[in-house]
């Protein structure tokens, strides 16, 4: 099996047109601390799950970091 076919994404086309992505699994590690604090997110309700947690702080992580990007594109086309 080739790289590009070990990393193809599928897509799952649903009825009422609802795609939706095909989820990859990895494995990290996370200090016990942290894992806490993300326990404790999910006993007082505001997440449901681990998953959930981990999910929402890499999707925020990665906007904030392509915002950067983007802006330090934006100025050095501006130069």
């Amino acid at each position: 099996m080739t790289l590009c076919k070990k990393l193809e994404i599928k897509i799952l086309i649903l009825p009422f047109f609802c795609v939706v992505y095909a989820l990859r699994s990895i494995r990290v590690s996370i200090p016990d601390d942290t894992l806490r604090d993300i326990d404790l997110l999910i006993k007082i309700g505001r997440y449901n799950s681990r998953d959930e947690v981990i999910a929402k702080a890499l999707n925020d992580l990665l906007n904030r970091e392509f915002v950067k990007i983007n802006y330090v594109r934006y100025l050095a086309k501006s130069y």
